[in-house]
């Protein structure tokens, strides 16, 4: 399994949240928590990338890719080739607005870490070829699975402490 992160230290003057300066991923903890999800779909030989960005670049992925001009919090951006060279087959890419997810976080008063992992599950469920945006079935079996996704990461691998 190989899954990129970018950058590894997220600095920013993060607009509306004053109190974050930087924030810190464990990688290996991370890895261990996707491989984990991954492996809940019956997937063992994928890899995938994850890019944290900011408010502008999320704006200009969102427009020039679904034509909405927000920021949202993900964005999945799925393998269309099937020619994968390599033992390992490659998902796709996950675009994450920290600061959206911050936001989210204080709303739901969460931590970080477990907003980050929500958005991580819902990217790679997309990846894996669930769309909540065709019909309201399509929703609730998408919402479903992330639910029980992220149930099943808790009770295993207890709550996330990845992200600090």
């Amino acid at each position: 399994m190989k899954i990129t992160f970018k950058p590894h230290i997220y600095k920013d003057n993060v607009e509306n949240i004053k109190n974050i300066k930087s924030i810190k991923i464990n990688n290996l903890e991370l890895k261990t928590r996707i491989k984990f999800i991954l492996s809940l779909l019956c997937d063992f030989s994928s890899e995938l990338s994850i890019r944290f960005c900011d408010i502008p670049e999320m704006i200009q992925a969102n427009s020039s890719f679904r034509k909405k001009n927000y920021a949202t919090d993900v964005l999945s951006f799925p393998n269309m080739s099937f020619q994968n060279e390599g033992p390992l087959c490659y998902l796709g890419d996950i675009l994450i607005c920290l600061p959206v997810c911050l936001q989210q976080a204080k709303k739901a008063k969460v931590s970080l870490a477990a907003e980050l992992e929500k958005m991580i599950i819902h990217g790679i469920v997309h990846l894996k070829g669930f769309d909540h945006e065709r019909n309201s079935s399509a929703w609730q079996v998408m919402n479903s699975l992330e639910a029980v996704l992220q149930k099943e990461l808790i009770k295993v691998l207890k709550k996330p402490t990845w992200c600090y």
